[in-house]
């Protein structure tokens, strides 16, 4: 591995052709463009991704390298920048995001003399057509303290969402050795969230926000429209993460058992909710309710009772557990659009 590079930047791109630059722009300054490596992995775009990509790369030689390939989904750029990353660290970015500029350069500017093998920074959801933008920060941690991650009783009060994508960044060579390989699939980054985990001796903290998340774009996984038409993917990443953390119930951590149990509740939850408010068509959304709630009472009834009295909304409404009693769906009233006004408002 060249560790001339202290990081290596994987970028997502397919059809990114109105947002590329942004992306590109906000991670190549002149005082880190030694230090770093970009990796543009093309995923088959039909439009111009693939010509401003290489536009960067002649004009970036020795930081920027364009990985041009068929489409294979998301998780395939993902394990396409893995293979390839020749960085001492490595962080995915996805097209459309971007990074805080004056923020990243001190981010590499710290990762040069750290030798950890997970660092965690704070990010934010940014909901650029609304104006708004949502900081996530971590309880209860000491920034800049290297804490044995295995056995590190912590890691509960932290609050969550405070592992996920846009927080993290691997040591590369663990990916690399332990063959750290994803879904090639939409929803798949909770698997490179979780996957390496059982490698990681030690975790920092740094005290610098830099991944933007851009929500709301039209077409997003995310978006009610990707939301319906990915589900089938989300499904099987979510049973994936199911029999994932059923093999590794007997894990001698409790660090480990304590993010397993955080990762495999939040993916359940969020299957709930991505049928319950966000798959456009209702009719057939009830029925694939149906049908993944009689799956996951089959498949365990620990998680299928815990999964209704864990997730909640204002601490106190439980979603789940109302719709399987009356068959109320609180996410399609006019309560829940209140809710959210007084929650974006106050929140």
């Amino acid at each position: 591995m060249n560790t001339s590079k202290i990081l290596t930047v994987s970028i997502a791109a397919y059809n990114m052709q109105s947002y590329l630059s942004r992306c590109l722009d906000s991670v190549l300054h002149p005082e880190v463009l030694e230090a770093i490596e970009v990796l543009v992995v093309n995923d088959g775009s039909k439009d111009n991704t693939l010509k401003i990509a290489q536009e960067y790369e002649e004009r970036y030689p020795g930081t920027v390298r364009v990985i041009d390939k068929p489409n294979g989904g998301h998780g395939s750029t993902v394990n396409k920048g893995i293979e390839l990353a020749t960085g001492k660290y490595f962080r995915l970015l996805d097209a459309d995001d971007w990074f805080d500029a004056g923020n990243f350069v001190l981010f590499v500017e710290k990762l040069r003399r750290l030798d950890s093998d997970l660092v965690i920074t704070p990010y934010s959801q940014e909901f650029v057509f609304e104006q708004r933008s949502v900081p996530y920060t971590f309880k209860n941690v000491r920034y800049g303290e290297i804490y044995d991650f295995q056995n590190w009783p912590g890691v509960q009060g932290i609050g969550m969402p405070w592992f996920d994508l846009p927080a993290i960044t691997y040591r590369t060579s663990i990916l690399q050795k332990q063959k750290i390989r994803i879904s090639e699939c939409f929803y798949s980054d909770i698997e490179f969230d979780c996957l390496p985990l059982e490698f990681i001796h030690s975790v920092i903290f740094l005290d610098i926000p830099v991944y933007r998340y851009f929500i709301g774009r039209e077409g997003q996984s995310v978006s009610p429209e990707g939301c319906t038409r990915n589900y089938e993917d989300h499904l099987y990443i979510c049973k994936n993460m199911i029999d994932f953390y059923l093999a590794h119930q007997q894990t001698g951590s409790n660090v480990l058992k304590t993010m397993y149990t955080d990762i495999v509740f939040t993916k359940i939850a969020t299957n709930y909710v991505m049928l319950m408010r966000h798959y456009t068509d209702r009719q057939k959304a009830q029925e694939l309710l149906k049908d993944f709630d009689g799956y996951l009472k089959n498949k365990n009834e620990y998680l299928y009772r815990t999964v209704a009295r864990r997730w909640t909304l204002a601490y106190f409404i439980k979603p789940i557990a109302w719709w399987r009693k009356s068959g109320f769906n609180i996410y399609q009233t006019s309560i829940y659009k209140i809710f959210r006004l007084i929650y974006r408002k106050f929140c």
